[in-house]
């Protein structure tokens, strides 16, 4: 069943197999053909993107309205230019004639006819020649004609002329490239109730080609096109809602929308019903429509019904004589005369083979690279798939049919696996980072999950990219639309970060629950730390606790660390500081670098534990080895009451230049003395502007002297040594306040004050000054 499954999602291609199928429709039905009853003729979308130069057509030596606007009347001599009607004649008799001696291929007659008919205003008869000159099936292909045909036929009210125009203005079809006229012609088509401009209008606010894209918009053309039975607004409307990208999913519309098209023959939605049936659960519903696309030869609900007797799914019991006898009538309908058959029936004997019990997979691969090598598109990624599993050439294989399914079938779960191999994740000797980068891209691009996720790593992380938040949280975005668990969790941590968007707590915590309950290891350790600091949410700490037990399980250290803390600092259950060392013990054995950090400072503190200094500083050491920078901190105070200046100076640079701001005073101290280093007021002035952010008020005090002497800067600054005194005064700093004093006394920085310099000599003195006290004094 699961080797079954894997082949209808490959087959099936996601939404790219809808888009296909929708192509597919649409040339049936916007095709050569013509409406005599609705007198509606388009034109076929696949033409070149030319612009044919004005020529003189009727021989006059002057290039004019007649040589490009043969609806004029003009001499019969003019070539391509009407006759004169004759009289009593009506367009619309003309426009019967026509299409009569059209059907039994009198093309010169049917044009004759045509061109009096259009001279009479018939605008049906002017969009069909538009069509002739458009196709060139009647006459010599002429791209200007074809426009000017149809911009008279528009001009006499004809819907589908209008819907050409638009298309010719979009393409550049005999006319310069014009998206502003285009959407005016397809507006104009829409507002006379054409189906296929109202599909057109839809599919460009959807893809967001010519204007931006707006799903919103797209829905309700394709709604309206539907409203005039558009088969292919049935089945664009049913995948939308069946696969939940731009709407919330809803099975049951997708349903109606289906039925519809089904209803029609269309034996594509007679299979998207049993598959939507199918994800409800209604079996027996599924397998009914399974059966009537069956029944029209269509292959995968062919699978479905062979597989149904094998299993007894749905409301088909099992019968091993009928599934032989299904499987033996599509393996006849898929490999007639298998020798010489044509590339999709070497897909489908390659199907049959696999999903045969047991799987003839050898033969299979050799069917499906045989139907690969004739050109099929469906059978790339199946034959490297296969290749991926070891048949044929192995990843060489893999990579040429991975490359045939990106480059000529879109498929974008083959660029996530060339992206993949070329990362050199499966194979190094494959590795080619930029390859890779512009497969993952090509993915992503297409909303292929699992690309979209390790791309936006690479742009978080700058690996084999530049550094870019905001691509990363799109790409995180388009994972996250897939349900996809790491890219959920990726997108709440660019919510709940600023990384690429607005900083939205509430929305981080969603996503990060969406994300846990698909069981994601990471995701459970995020939702625990939210409601741990209650950030989007109230302060929850058995929530906490139990995201953080299940992060446990799968192995998550710092979710263990963080169960040593709730246990050390009482959080929702009794203090217990036994537990905290266990669980920071399970941490650091697992080389969680503050879990050894924490279980250090009980050790070295005694508390949970016995005191062990040895221990305490041998974790210390392992924690600072491995980038835990309050252990550098640390480390840097019990090398500098060793007096080892260099070892300290290295460590509190590496803390202080990762935000532990306790070691920033030491730094500056440093740079200031030019101890273990050159003396640097610049970096020392720096640092200690850094601690004092940190609310440490001798570095205020350090401050105020550096401004105050002129170091660091190129001229005493009074007032600015005032304002950092006055800092670390305020914050009871005995240094600060005299310093602060003294500039009162002399009135340097600030207006001369002997009465506040007083009080704040006094103020040191109380606080434990002896400069301050001498100060005092001498005022007396």
């Amino acid at each position: 069943m699961k080797a079954f499954l894997l082949l209808f999602f490959l087959v099936l291609a996601s939404r790219d197999a809808w888009s296909q199928k929708i192509k597919e429709i649409k040339a049936k039905t916007t095709g050569a053909g013509i409406s005599p009853p609705t007198g509606k003729t388009n034109i076929n979308n696949s033409k070149p993107s030319v612009i044919i130069k004005n020529k003189d057509s009727d021989g006059d030596g002057i290039i004019d309205d007649q040589d490009i606007c043969p609806f004029k009347k003009g001499p019969m001599t003019n070539n391509g230019c009407p006759l004169t009607p004759a009289t009593g004649e009506s367009g619309s008799e003309l426009y019967k004639k026509a299409l009569e001696a059209y059907k039994n291929n009198s093309y010169t007659e049917a044009v004759e006819f045509l061109e009096r008919a259009t001279a009479l205003k018939n605008g049906s008869a002017a969009c069909l020649l538009g069509k002739i000159y458009f196709e060139g099936d009647a006459l010599p292909p002429n791209m200007e004609k074809a426009f000017a045909y149809f911009d008279t036929a528009a001009a006499y009210g004809n819907d589908m002329a209008m819907y050409n125009l638009g298309i010719m203005y979009k393409n550049g079809y005999g006319v310069s490239l014009d998206y502003n006229k285009s959407m005016e012609f397809l507006y104009k088509a829409a507002d006379k109730e054409n189906d296929e401009s109202m599909l057109e209008l839809g599919d460009i606010f959807f893809t967001g080609e010519m204007v931006p894209k707006n799903n919103s918009k797209a829905i309700e053309w394709y709604e309206k096109a539907a409203s005039q039975e558009n088969i292919n607004a049935y089945v664009k409307l049913g995948t939308i809602h069946f696969t939940g990208d731009i709407v919330a999913k809803n099975p049951d519309k997708a349903i109606d929308w289906f039925k519809k098209a089904a209803e029609k023959g269309d034996m594509y939605s007679m299979r998207m019903l049993g598959v939507c049936y199918e994800s409800k659960k209604f079996l027996g519903e599924a397998y009914g429509w399974y059966r009537k696309a069956a029944d029209k030869s269509e292959l995968f609900s062919i699978a479905k019904i062979v597989n149904a007797f094998k299993t007894g799914a749905g409301n088909i019991s099992q019968d091993l004589s009928q599934y032989e006898d299904w499987y033996n009538k599509a393996v006849e309908l898929a490999a007639n005369e298998a020798e010489e058959a044509d590339a999709e029936t070497l897909l489908e004997i390659g199907k049959m083979l696999s999903l045969h019990l047991p799987p003839d997979k050898i033969k299979a691969f050799g069917y499906f690279k045989r139907s690969s090598d004739a050109g099929q598109p469906q059978s790339y990624a199946i034959t490297a798939n296969l290749a991926m599993e070891g048949f044929g050439d192995n990843y060489n294989d893999a990579i040429y049919y991975f490359t045939k399914a990106a480059e000529l079938n879109d498929d974008a779960d083959a660029m996530n696996k060339l992206g993949t191999i070329y990362f050199g994740e499966l194979v190094p000797s494959k590795k080619d980072t930029k390859l890779a980068v512009r497969w993952l891209t090509a993915a992503a691009l297409k909303g292929q999950a699992d690309a979209s996720n390790y791309l936006g790593r690479l742009y978080l992380t700058g690996n084999g990219v530049e550094i870019n938040f905001k691509k990363a949280f799109d790409l995180f975005a388009v994972a996250a639309t897939k349900k996809h668990p790491a890219g959920q969790w990726n997108l709440g941590r660019c919510y709940q970060q600023g990384w690429g968007t607005a900083k939205d707590l509430q929305k981080a915590l969603e996503l990060f629950l969406e994300s846990a309950n698909a069981d994601y290891p990471g995701a459970h350790l995020s939702a625990a730390r939210m409601y741990y600091a209650g950030e989007g949410t109230e302060k929850n700490f058995q929530k906490a606790f139990d995201y953080l037990q299940k992060a446990s399980q799968h192995g998550v250290a710092e979710a263990m660390t963080m169960i040593g803390e709730m246990y050390e600092n009482g959080n929702g259950f009794s203090k217990s500081n036994v537990k905290a060392a266990e669980w920071y013990q399970k941490a650091a054995d697992l080389e969680d670098a503050a879990g050894m950090y924490k279980l250090a400072v009980l050790l070295l503190e005694g508390n949970g534990t016995e005191k062990d200094p040895i221990n305490g500083n041998k974790w210390m050491s392992k924690a600072a080895n491995k980038g835990n920078f309050r252990a550098k901190h640390y480390v840097g105070l019990k090398l500098l009451k060793e007096k080892d200046y260099t070892g300290a100076f290295k460590n509190f640079k590496e803390a202080a230049s990762n935000n532990v701001k306790e070691s920033a005073f030491f730094l500056a101290s440093f740079y200031e003395e030019g101890i273990a280093t050159s003396q640097n007021y610049t970096e020392a002035l720096k640092w200690y502007e850094i601690a004092a952010d940190n609310n440490n008020s001798d570095a205020m005090n350090n401050l105020g002297l550096m401004y105050q002497n002129g170091k660091g800067i190129s001229n005493p600054d009074f007032s600015a040594a005032a304002k950092w005194y006055t800092r670390g005064a305020e914050m009871g700093n005995p240094s600060a306040m005299n310093n602060l004093g003294s500039l009162y006394n002399t009135g340097k920085g600030v207006q001369q004050s002997k009465r506040t310099a007083l009080e704040w000599f006094k103020k040191a003195c109380d606080a434990g000054s002896q400069t301050g006290c001498d100060n005092v004094k001498k005022f007396r």
